[in-house]
């Protein structure tokens, strides 16, 4: 029998990045069902304008490195370099990578041997910057490409090391409020794989009956804050290490 065999998960990522996780519990035999909870779009107006004006300085080697801590984060960038003709030069600067799905993101659109934390959290970005690049930051400028509502201790930690740092929103979640509802039948299991889905889906919902597993710590500290029960979180930061968690849980 397969390890997830009449297990009924949800799956709350957007719907064009569900499908990976959405085919690993399936094929070991969840019945899976999707209810996106956010929408991912890009910036536009002036902080579109932003983004191109670091884009334009990144290939001027005015950045001594680009810090980036979503696969998101790599998608809109990638995408407006390439719609600037900018990206071919770009891809040469120095990437950190938080989590190796970010990693992945970048090695998949040319950036060679992106620089990857030990850790798919801030703090282990931060310790990784600084072993590279020097326990002192004054004089180095840095990129930051992210959403609007990132985490501020990367912000905190990298300044107080002396960093210059630009941050740049690159795109933004947006709660969904329509759509598919939670199944008639109860769920066993609920995945979260960023805060922002968290705080959406109990602000729709309510706090899940079913067991939460989580993508990562920062995750995790977000569902508990919000009162939930973190009952698996993946080591490897990854819908892979996501569906294994799962399955380490169900014992």
């Amino acid at each position: 029998m397969a390890a997830l065999s009449g297990k009924t998960i949800l799956v709350t990522r957007a719907s064009d990045q569900a499908r990976e996780l959405r085919e690993r519990l399936a094929a070991l035999g969840a019945n899976v069902y999707e209810v996106p909870t956010l929408v991912i779009v890009p910036v536009r107006g002036d902080e579109l304008m932003a983004l191109d004006a670091a884009l334009r300085e990144l290939c001027a080697g005015a950045f001594d490195a680009v810090l980036v801590t979503s696969a998101n984060s790599v998608v809109f960038v990638c995408e407006r370099a390439v719609q600037l003709g900018l990206w071919e030069r770009a891809q040469g600067a120095r990437f950190y990578a938080v989590g190796p799905a970010t990693a992945q993101a970048l090695v998949a659109r040319g950036v060679v041997a992106p620089i990857l934390a030990d850790e798919a959290i801030g703090e282990s970005l931060v310790r990784k910057v600084t072993e590279t690049l020097g326990e002192s930051l004054t004089g180095k400028r840095l990129l930051l490409p992210r959403a609007r509502e990132g985490r501020r201790e990367l912000v905190t930690e990298l300044a107080a090391h002396g960093a210059r740092l630009d941050v740049v929103t690159v795109y933004d979640t947006v709660p969904v409020t329509g759509g598919p509802g939670l199944p008639t039948t109860p769920a066993d299991w609920v995945t979260f794989a960023s805060p922002s889905a968290v705080k959406a889906f109990v602000g729709r919902f309510g706090r899940p009956l079913a067991k939460v597993a989580c993508i990562g710590p920062v995750t995790a500290k977000a569902a508990e804050s919000l009162g939930l029960v973190v009952a698996a979180m993946a080591r490897d930061h990854t819908s892979a290490g996501l569906v294994e968690a799962i399955v380490a849980a169900q014992g």
